[in-house]
């Protein structure tokens, strides 16, 4: 993750501040999805790959993005502790992270972005035992090409104002906490910086803290407890059931209930899939 920014205004940082959130290099040429057997006609169908992307506010694990906040707090009293940043901006950024409803809004966010997770690790114990085979049933891991995933990430057959279009993103979870506390302090100190571009209430900079927050909450998990999983993340925006017309590679549509958007694939995307079993302990 990047620790120094180049921005010289308070607007354009939020871009470049994303931008160099862990977005992944695409450089594994398979990508693996475990999940328990009786997914595998759910994803796999006859003429297409149906990938069921879940909003990242209904994620088993709530605590994620609240963990975000809780560094970004860390960061910005680290900053002050350090006298990089002056009282009067410290308190200003501190009320707005500590109050309640503000939080809320920061979680609320989430409710616009949707996520589908893969593993890069073709060959993991801890994904057949926890998630494929979770409640001892089989489970399959399905194998996906990166370079042809790559279609969907890059879809330059769209039909409308391509400027506007929000393209899917594909991120790799960072784990290192300390990698994630050197981009936040960073961050924070060029948009301390920059702070005459904003104004007296910080509204700018409360906005720019909100995105960075809620992309950190779905990019940055607990490595003592969850870096076995050596994930990657696609995610995507609501924006896209806005386009209608896209190429022929994907189609997108929302569930009823709006926790899903399904995304259905060429499937050429598909490399291959393996049934697996959980891994017996030895005692």
């Amino acid at each position: 993750m990047k620790n120094n920014f180049d921005s010289q205004f308070l607007r354009t940082l939020i871009w470049e501040a994303i931008n160099e959130i862990n977005p992944s290099k695409e450089e594994y040429p398979v990508l693996f999805h475990y999940t328990p057997l009786e997914n595998k006609n759910k994803i796999i169908m006859k003429e297409k790959i149906d990938l069921r992307f879940t909003r990242a506010d209904c994620f088993q694990d709530k605590k994620e993005v609240l963990h975000s906040v809780e560094l970004m707090k860390k960061a910005l009293s680290s900053l002050f502790n350090q006298n990089k940043i002056d009282k009067a901006y410290f308190q200003v950024m501190k009320d707005y992270l500590d109050i309640g409803h503000d939080v809320k809004e920061i979680v609320g966010e989430l409710r616009s972005k949707y996520v589908f997770c893969f593993s890069k690790n073709g060959n993991s114990d801890y994904l057949k035992n926890n998630y494929a085979c979770a409640n001892d049933s089989k489970g399959v891991k399905i194998s996906f090409d990166v370079f042809q995933l790559g279609e969907f990430l890059h879809d330059d057959e769209i039909e409308g104002e391509k400027d506007n279009f929000p393209y899917p993103e594909m991120f790799e979870v960072e784990y290192n906490e300390e990698e994630v506390m050197a981009y936040l302090q960073a961050f924070l100190l060029k948009m301390y910086q920059l702070r005459d571009q904003d104004d007296e209430k910080r509204s700018i900079s409360k906005t720019i803290i909100r995105e960075v927050i809620s992309v950190i909450g779905l990019v940055y998990k607990d490595g003592k407890q969850f870096h076995q999983e050596e994930e990657t993340r696609i995610i995507l925006d609501k924006a896209i059931l806005n386009y209608k017309e896209h190429s022929n590679f994907y189609s997108v549509y929302m569930e009823q209930n709006k926790k899903y958007i399904h995304v259905l694939m060429n499937p050429i995307v598909l490399q291959e899939y393996d049934e697996v079993t959980k891994l017996k302990m030895l005692f």
